[in-house]
This record gives C-alpha cells, sequence and structure tokens, in this order.
C-alpha cells in the first residue's frame, strides 16, 4: 500500500511549482515514517489534498482540467466532424470555425494562469464570455450547429438509429463541461488577481 501511496503522493507533487517542491519533498519524507497500509494511504490522501487546496496546486488542477477538455473535446469531436466530412457535406467546416476560438482562448488563458500572468484574469473572462456565447448557440441549435449536427445525423442515419438523441446530448455534455471549465478557471485566475 505505500509504494501506491507514494505515486499518488508523486504524481500530486507535480501540481505544485518549483518553489514549492521542497515542501512536497517533506510531506513524502514523512510518507516514509508511515507503518504502511491504511495509514500511508491516509497520509497520501492528506497530503495531495493539501496540495489541491493550495493556490498554486487549486491553479495547476483547473488549467490542467481546461487543457484535458480541449484535447478531450478535440479528440472526442474529431470523429464526429470526420463523419460529417466523409459523408460528403461541408457544415464540418463553419462548426470547426465556430468551435476554434473557444478552444484556443481556454488553452491561451490556462497558460497564463499556470504562469501568474497579468493577463490571466482577461483572458479567462474572454473564454467565459466564448463559450457563454457558444453554449447558448449550441443549446439553441442554431446555426453552424444545427446544420452541422443535421449532416452528422443524417451521415450516421444508417448504422445509428438514436443519432438525434446523441445530438442532444453532444451538446449539453459539450456546453455543461465548457461552462464549468472556464467558470473554475476565471475563480481561479481571480483568487491570484487577489493575491499578487
Amino acid at each position: 500500500m505505500k509504494a501506491v501511496a507514494r505515486i499518488v503522493l508523486r504524481a500530486a507533487l507535480l501540481l505544485l511549482p518549483r518553489d514549492r517542491r521542497e515542501w512536497g519533498d517533506a510531506i513524502l519524507a514523512e510518507l516514509e515514517e508511515t507503518r504502511g497500509g491504511l495509514e500511508s494511504v491516509r497520509w497520501a490522501l492528506g497530503g495531495v489534498k493539501v496540495i489541491l487546496l493550495s493556490p498554486p496546486g487549486l491553479a495547476r488542477l483547473a488549467a490542467f482540467g481546461v487543457v484535458v477538455g480541449v484535447v478531450g473535446g478535440t479528440f472526442g469531436n474529431h470523429e464526429v466532424f470526420m463523419q460529417v466530412r466523409d459523408a460528403g457535406y461541408d457544415s464540418w467546416q463553419p462548426a470547426l470555425v465556430f468551435a476554434l476560438p473557444s478552444a484556443l482562448a481556454g488553452l491561451l488563458a490556462a497558460g497564463l494562469v499556470l504562469r501568474r500572468h497579468r493577463l490571466a484574469l482577461p483572458a479567462a473572462l474572454v473564454f467565459l464570455a466564448l463559450v457563454c456565447v457558444s453554449s447558448v448557440i449550441s443549446l439553441a441549435n442554431l446555426s453552424p450547429v444545427r446544420p452541422f449536427l443535421d449532416d452528422w445525423q443524417m451521415a450516421m442515419a444508417s448504422s445509428d438509429p438514436h443519432a438525434a438523441h446523441h445530438a442532444e446530448e453532444l451538446r449539453w455534455n459539450a456546453a455543461v463541461g465548457a461552462l464549468g471549465a472556464a467558470f473554475v478557471l476565471l475563480l481561479t485566475a481571480r483568487r491570484q488577481a487577489r493575491r499578487d
């Protein structure tokens, strides 16, 4: 159990900035003083909690969440875009142009939050604004989302009889995930701005 606890704690230490690594190393060294078993797991989870709740840990976790969301969304939606394209529809191009600004703004804001840059808060606000607008457009099923998802449903009609339901799920999941990520990143950037 101590080996698992050590791995979990080392993974959390990656969230700490260089100037706090010494503190993280001390938490890791104390793990060796535990008797193993549940005691070492409890110590490691306590250390993870302290790291995650520290300002640098929260900032890195929030930024990491945005990056994972953008990258995961890109890979997850890649298949949908390719299915529309391969079916001969052109609606994937405006849909991609529609999604790109939010994704790029999220990556930029996440990078600025990680660097504690003075523009992190404005960038997080821009990201949230773009996500709000794109979520409203997506949930209202307006252009360019509607033609794109209509084409996707047509492309999938023969292989997926529930394509319409999946299109609605896709819109809701993307909106909720993006809004959550943007809001958490904004709170993190705001907290950093207050401390600086």
